[in-house]
C-alpha cells in the first residue's frame, strides 16, 4: 500500500450520506470507518453496568461527586496515514520548546535500525531497497525537516541546544517496512521527545506482522480490525479491517496483514450495525479485551471470534448531571479528562455562539471546555479548574459575555490565560479558529470546515460534535445572507480547505451564499446537511461518526449541557445526538443501532431528559 500523502495530519471521516433524511447510508469512500461499519468498542460508561434489551436498560446516575472510570478508547486510525499526527493522535504535550532568541546550532544525528533484516535485503548503504525518510518536529508539534535517507545514518542540523525534539522514520511504502516515532510507539501520541545536541538517536523499524483467524456463528456481513495499543500511553488504534461475509454457519477466515510491532487485540463488528461489538477473546468492551504481540514479520495465529445471538444489539443507558448547568459541564470534564491538560476553554453558560467554535479548537489540542457564569465563578467550576490544571486557560469571549471580575477570578488559577473575544459572535468564531487552525501555525493538511449558522445554535451544535472528533473547525456565519463576506474569505484562506459541510437547509443557510460558496470554492468539495428538523440533521451528521460504541444524548431544545459534552465526548471518542425531553426520534434509534452505539450517557438531569429518553422511547410520529 502506497502512502497517499506524506504530509496528511488528520482522518477523514465525512460519510456518504449528506443533505436529504434517508433511513441508511452507504459506506464513503472517504471515511476512515465506512458509515455502517461496527464502530469500534469505547466503554465511558463502568465496566459493570448490566446489559439491558430493546424494552429496558440498566440506568446508573453520575453525578459530579461520583464520576465512571476512565477506561480505554479505541481510535478510528488510517493505516495508510498512521505516522503522521492527527487530531486522533497528535503529538505530546509537555516537550521543552526553543527559547526565544536561543543559538540553533545543535545536532541530533543517529541511525535507523532495520531490524530482522537478512544479508541479502540490505544494500551496501545500510538500506533496503525502496524511499525512506527521517523526520524531526518540534515541541510545538511542527514539522521542521524531512530528509529522504542515502544511507542508514541521519542528521539534522541548525536545532537548539536543551531544546525537544521528535524523530519519525517513514517510509514510502509502509508493506515492507513499519513507520516509527522516537521512543518505539507507531503513533505519534506514543512519540518520546529527543534533546538536542544528540549523536545516538535510533530509530528501529521491523517487517509488518500479521493476524489471522476465524469468526463463527455469523449470520450477516461483519468487519474484523486490529487494535494496535499504544506502549506508553496504552491508548487503542484501530488498524487494518477486513469484511467478512458468513459462510452457511461455518467459520470464515480472516487475515489481517501491514501491522507494525506491537500489541494488539482484533474487534469484530456487524456490517450495518443490529449486534454489539466483540473484542478477542470474549469481551464487549475495550477493558476485557485481550492482547499479543505482532511483528517483526512475525504471525499471530489461531485469533479466533465467535458470534452468538447473545451479541444481538442490545442498549445500555448512563446519565452524568450536576444540580444546574455549570455542575454539568463539571460532570463532564471529570468524567473525560486527567489532571495536567495542555489547555482548558472557558465560555459563558448564558451565550452559546461563543463556546460553539470553542468546542472544536480545545478538542484538537486535547484540551477541555467549561461552561461559568458570565458575572462571577462559582466555586464547583473553580474547583474544577483546579483539579483540571491546565498549562493554559482561553476565556472566549469579549468583556460583556464574560465581565472582568470573572476573568480576573479565573486568572488567578492558571499560570497563562488569554482571553479571545471579538466584536460579535462572527469575528469571535473567525479568531478561534484562526488561533488554532490556521495552517502555517499547526502545519498541518486539508481540513473539512463546516459552516453553520450564528443566528440559531441545534444545527451548529451537532456540527461541532462531530467536528470535534475528526480535529475539524465549525466556523459560525450569518445564514441569511445571500453570499459569503470577505472576513470569512480571509479566515477560510488560513485554513487549507479540502472541503466544506453547510449544515441545515436553505432557510438556514441561504441557497444565495451556497452558490457564492462554489463559485469562489469551485475546486473544493461543498455538501450541504440538512434534515426535516434539528433532530434529523443531528442524525444525519452522526452517520459521519464513526468511532466509539458510546453516544451522548443531549436536549434539543436548550445547548448548555450538549455544548458542554462536545470536547468531553470528543477526548472519549463520543459524538452528541440530540433528543426531545421526553422521547427520542425513530430516526436517532436507527442510526444508534445502525452505527452498534449502544452506551447511550444522557446529559443532564431528569428535568432536562426525562425517564423516557433513558428507555429510548420512540416519539410518536
Amino acid at each position: 500500500m502506497r502512502k497517499q500523502s506524506r504530509h496528511r495530519t488528520r482522518l477523514a471521516a465525512i460519510g456518504a450520506v449528506l443533505g436529504v433524511l434517508i433511513a441508511s447510508a452507504a459506506p464513503s469512500a472517504q471515511a476512515a470507518l465506512p458509515a455502517q461499519a461496527a464502530p469500534p468498542a469505547h466503554a465511558a460508561l463502568p465496566a459493570q453496568t448490566a446489559a439491558g434489551h430493546s424494552a429496558t436498560a440498566a440506568r446508573s446516575t453520575l453525578s459530579t461527586e461520583t464520576q465512571s472510570a476512565r477506561i480505554p478508547t479505541v481510535t478510528s486510525l488510517d493505516p495508510t496515514t498512521y505516522s503522521q499526527p492527527s487530531a486522533a493522535s497528535p503529538l505530546p504535550e509537555g516537550a521543552r520548546v526553543a527559547a526565544a532568541g536561543a543559538t540553533a546550532d545543535a545536532v541530533i544525528s543517529g541511525s535507523v535500525v532495520f531490524e530482522g533484516a537478512d544479508e541479502f535485503e540490505l544494500g551496501p548503504n545500510g538500506l533496503p531497497s525502496g524511499d525512506f525518510f527521517v523526520e524531526v518536529w518540534s515541541a510545538d508539534r511542527r514539522q521542521l525537516s524531512s530528509q529522504k535517507l542515502e544511507s542508514s545514518r541521519f542528521r539534522f542540523d541548525g536545532l537548539t541546544a536543551g531544546a525537544e525534539y521528535y524523530l519519525l522514520f517513514s517510509p514510502y511504502s509502509i508493506e515492507a517496512w513499519g513507520a516509527v516515532w522516537s521512543g518505539g510507539s507507531a503513533v505519534a501520541v506514543g512519540a518520546r521527545p529527543v534533546t538536542a545536541p544528540a549523536a545516538d538517536a535510533t530509530l528501529t523499524s521491523s517487517h509488518p506482522g500479521m493476524i489471522k483467524g476465524e469468526v463463527s456463528g455469523l449470520d450477516t456481513f461483519w468487519s474484523v480490525q486490529a487494535v494496535y495499543q499504544d506502549p506508553t500511553t496504552k491508548r487503542l488504534f484501530a488498524w487494518n479491517r477486513e469484511q467478512i461475509p458468513p459462510k452457511d454457519g461455518s467459520a470464515s477466515p480472516y487475515y489481517l496483514t501491514g501491522l507494525p510491532r506491537g500489541s494488539y487485540t482484533v474487534l469484530a463488528g456487524a456490517w450495518g450495525g443490529g449486534y454489539d461489538d466483540r473484542l478477542w477473546k470474549d469481551s464487549r468492551r475495550a477493558e476485557g479485551a485481550s492482547f499479543f504481540p505482532v511483528g517483526g514479520g512475525t504471525t499471530a495465529s489461531g485469533i479466533d471470534l465467535s458470534i452468538t445471538k447473545w451479541d444481538q444489539w442490545r442498549w445500555h443507558t448512563d446519565r452524568l448531571s450536576g444540580s444546574d448547568r455549570y455542575a454539568t459541564s463539571v460532570a463532564l470534564t471529570r468524567s473525560a479528562f486527567a489532571p495536567g491538560i495542555p489547555v482548558l476553554y472557558v465560555a459563558s453558560g448564558e451565550n452559546w455562539p461563543d463556546a460553539l467554535s470553542a468546542g472544536p479548537a480545545a478538542a484538537v489540542q486535547g484540551g477541555a471546555l467549561l461552561m461559568t457564569e458570565p458575572g462571577r465563578l462559582t466555586s464547583v467550576v473553580a474547583d474544577e479548574i483546579r483539579r483540571l490544571a491546565p498549562r493554559r486557560i482561553v476565556v472566549v469571549g469579549s468583556e460583556a459575555t464574560i465581565v472582568p471580575s470573572t476573568y480576573d477570578a479565573i486568572a488567578a488559577l492558571a499560570p497563562r490565560i488569554e482571553r479571545i473575544g471579538g466584536r460579535d459572535r462572527y469575528e469571535t468564531s473567525r479568531l478561534l479558529v484562526a488561533g488554532v487552525f490556521d495552517r502555517d501555525r499547526r502545519r498541518q493538511d486539508a481540513l473539512e470546515v463546516y459552516l453553520a449558522t450564528g443566528r440559531n445554535f441545534p444545527d451548529a451544535l451537532s456540527a461541532s460534535s462531530v467536528a470535534a472528533q475528526f480535529g475539524s473547525p465549525v466556523l459560525l456565519v450569518d445564514g441569511a445572507a445571500e453570499e459569503i463576506d470577505d472576513a470569512t474569505t480571509r479566515t477560510l484562506s488560513g485554513v487549507r480547505a479540502s472541503g466544506f459541510i453547510l449544515v441545515g437547509g436553505p432557510t438556514t443557510i441561504t441557497p444565495g451564499f451556497e452558490a457564492s460558496m462554489r463559485s469562489r470554492y469551485f475546486f473544493s468539495s461543498i455538501e450541504r446537511v440538512a434534515g426535516r428538523d434539528r433532530y434529523a440533521t443531528s442524525a444525519l451528521l452522526f452517520r459521519q461518526s464513526a468511532l466509539q460504541d458510546t453516544v451522548y444524548l443531549a436536549a434539543g431544545a436548550t445547548f448548555p449541557d450538549a455544548l458542554s459534552g462536545v470536547a468531553s465526548g470528543a477526548a472519549q471518542g463520543s459524538a452528541v445526538l440530540l433528543v426531545e425531553k421526553d422521547c427520542v426520534h425513530q430516526q436517532t434509534v436507527d442510526v444508534m443501532k445502525g452505527q452498534s452505539k449502544n452506551y447511550a450517557t444522557l446529559l443532564g438531569s431528569s428535568l432536562t431528559l426525562t425517564r423516557d429518553v433513558e428507555d429510548l422511547k420512540v416519539c410518536a410520529a
